[in-house]
């Protein structure tokens, strides 16, 4: 009979003391824990940042930008430059997709970084000038 009731009585003081825990923390106890979030595979969490090593869509942006500010891109040829990083863009959407680069998808972006970059550095050193800007590009001397 002693038996009996001592397990009985460790039962509820077991039973209360965990019941005891269990309301402070679905009450707002302070010192909760806060269940972890799941987390990525490292190859994967690195292609959800929407970039490839060695290829800066915004740097490109900028570089246009720059250049029509300065005079030494025309309109015509912002929208063209324009055009082309709206195409790079895509094309590093459709690589990032699937959240694997393979070497050839890289080798593509990197190649059409290197064509759009060689193309605004072409239309920034052409003798075009746009209107209203410094004449000392070309023909100053006429």
């Amino acid at each position: 009979m002693k038996r009996s009731i001592l397990i009985t009585t460790g039962m509820i003081a077991g039973l209360l003391f965990t019941s005891t825990g269990a309301f402070a923390a679905s009450h707002g106890d302070s010192q909760r824990v806060q269940p972890q979030k799941h987390t990525v595979h490292k190859n994967v969490q690195k292609a959800h940042t929407k970039s490839i090593r060695g290829v800066n869509t915004a740097k490109l942006a900028q570089r246009i930008q720059k250049g029509v500010k300065s005079g030494k891109l025309t309109h015509g040829e912002a929208r063209v430059a324009k055009q082309g990083l709206q195409s790079l863009k895509a094309t590093i959407r459709v690589v990032l997709k699937d959240h694997k680069v393979t070497k050839w998808e890289n080798s593509r972006v990197q190649k059409k970084n290197f064509q759009l970059t060689r193309k605004i550095t072409q239309l920034m050193n052409n003798r075009t000038v746009a209107k209203g800007a410094q004449r000392s590009r070309s023909y100053a001397s006429r």
